[in-house]
């Protein structure tokens, strides 16, 4: 499975889809809002569903919400270090 190819088949071209380590990617969602996350989050959701039909084990995946702030965030690390100390939803 090229996770990936999939991500970019998810998002949108001025996203910017990283991988950040073996087995773990960032999306970087350029002018959105956290309101207007949920389509893009829901067709990954379902694109992975359809995946998951096809192998012998489940990909998952996990949302962490950073907002931009330009005096904080100086790099994209500042922010996927932001984001690594973020609570989630489990």
């Amino acid at each position: 499975t090229d996770i990936g190819q999939l991500l970019l088949n998810e998002f949108r071209n001025s996203d910017v889809i990283a991988r950040t380590g073996s087995d773990e990617f960032s999306v970087l969602l350029t002018g959105t809002t956290t309101e207007s996350m949920a389509k893009p989050l829901k067709n990954l959701t379902a694109a992975l569903h359809e995946e998951n039909m096809n192998l012998p084990f489940d990909l998952t995946y996990e949302v962490r919400v950073v907002a931009f702030e330009p005096e904080r965030h100086l790099t994209t690390q500042q922010m996927l270090d932001d984001a690594c100390q973020t609570d989630t939803d489990d």
